[in-house]
């Protein structure tokens, strides 16, 4: 270890050699960082790029849920773990009327190309599901609607319950 107190240099070019090797030393620090980034794939250093995708939202009854009437969670299929709903920055309902807006930039990782956005939301008055995958591409933005967009239905559940009242009901005229 390098003693550097004023006292203890001999010469000015002593002087010049430790703060040289100093700096030679910080320098391998930090190459060694970035190359251990730049092998092992971190996203660290990755720039979000916006990119907008809207999503058209309709329900079975070709209805458009109200403004504060739909939830949802999206992310990249690759990275199931980086979830954004509709309190994300840069993500809600409504923004255009009908359509969910999901700016990929805002997820943690960058995205490219090709990879797979997945929308599932629910109509809270209803209780609607729908689910929907978007491949991403280059483009400032993206958007999909009608047959591309989102058709909330009921969730399996409540359709074997609203078919076996149904029966019961068919049950208890025919009786």
């Amino acid at each position: 270890m390098f003693n550097c107190r004023p006292s203890s240099f001999k010469s000015v070019s002593e002087k010049i050699e430790i703060e040289r090797k100093l700096k030679m030393r910080n320098l391998i620090i930090v190459m060694s960082v970035l190359a251990t980034l730049i092998i092992t794939g971190s996203s660290a250093f990755a720039v979000a790029v916006p990119h907008p995708v809207y999503v058209s939202v309709d329900n079975i009854d070709a209805l458009t849920p109200l403004d504060g009437d739909l939830l949802f969670d999206a992310w990249l299929l690759a990275r199931s773990g980086e979830v954004g709903n509709q309190d994300s920055p840069d993500w809600g309902y409504g923004v255009l009327s009908g359509f969910i807006s999901v700016n990929c930039g805002n997820i943690f990782s960058s995205w490219d190309a090709g990879d797979v956005l997945h929308i599932e939301a629910v109509q809270i008055s209803t209780g609607y599901t729908g689910i929907g995958e978007y491949t991403l591409t280059y483009d400032n933005y993206q958007m999909f609607s009608g047959d591309n967009g989102i058709t909330l239905v009921p969730e399996p559940g409540t359709m074997c319950l609203l078919g076996v009242g149904g029966m019961m009901l068919r049950r208890r005229k025919s009786s």
